[in-house]
């Protein structure tokens, strides 16, 4: 059993210092199956297993990072400025290039957990004739107001583990960040009308507080600073606190419509 322990161990060890799959098979001389296994059961295996479990780890993945589904998550929950980046919201194109995720895979994930401006603007309704009356009586009046204001369109919206495919490892992972003490992880962002996604995960222990909703707004203003930006959002009595009013009132550029 010790042996056992240290083996996996040393396996653990190699893959966080960048080692390959099958190197680390021949530096150990352990079989494949064995390997992914552990890998797999600390999460270690390639990114692309998480968000694609249909993918087969292949070595050309090699040139992609190793890391902790926790890991990012934690990144998720820390301010993207505080890494370069102009204002606070992570977009997937910074995920992808803070940690050396593939792409195609990374976009896979995101079309399977249906991260589209219609499916998410969907789900905001009970049925599905609400809906439709709504985006035929009042959706062409907010289109007027993007319009004559030359305006960018998005929808507020909140991501949890249960809305994601692979729900059970991110509750998994969940707990190994520190940030879990906080409450349970949910993604705050927006999408816009043409499939931008930006945001920031926040630690919630039944419904986001009104300062986290602040940080999202702020963070919009920063990455259109030059823009107008007219947001949607499924009414909330977060929305409705003062602080978030004042805020509004004092951001020429930025408007909430509620619904």
């Amino acid at each position: 059993m010790e042996d056992h322990e240290f083996l996996k161990r040393q396996v653990l060890n190699l893959r966080l210092a960048g080692v390959t799959t099958p190197e680390i098979c021949r530096n150990l001389s352990l079989d494949l199956d064995t390997v992914l296994a552990w890998l797999i059961n600390e999460q270690l295996v390639h990114t692309v297993a998480f968000l694609d479990p249909e993918e087969p780890v292949r070595s050309s993945h090699k040139k992609y990072n190793w890391v902790h589904l926790s890991t990012i998550m934690s990144r998720l929950s820390e301010p993207a400025s505080r890494y370069g980046y102009s204002g606070d919201l992570w977009t997937p194109c910074r995920l992808i290039s803070q940690f050396n995720l593939p792409r195609g895979t990374a976009y896979r994930w995101i079309e399977k957990t249906d991260l589209t401006f219609s499916k998410r603007l969907r789900s905001q309704f009970l049925n599905k004739g609400q809906y439709q009356r709504w985006i035929t009586t009042i959706l062409p009046k907010i289109a007027a107001l993007v319009e004559r204001r030359k305006a960018l369109l998005y929808l507020l919206d909140e991501l949890r583990p249960e809305d994601c495919p692979n729900a059970d490892i991110i509750w998994e992972s969940a707990q190994d960040c520190e940030e879990s003490e906080a409450g349970d992880p949910v993604f705050i962002y927006g999408i816009s009308s043409t499939g931008r996604i930006a945001g920031q995960l926040h630690w919630c222990r039944k419904r986001a507080a009104s300062e986290q909703v602040l940080q999202v707004l702020q963070g919009f203003l920063s990455i259109h600073s030059q823009r107008k930006v007219v947001i949607l959002a499924r009414m909330k009595s977060t929305y409705r606190t003062r602080s978030i009013q004042n805020f509004l009132e004092q951001q020429p550029n930025l408007r909430l419509i509620t619904f």
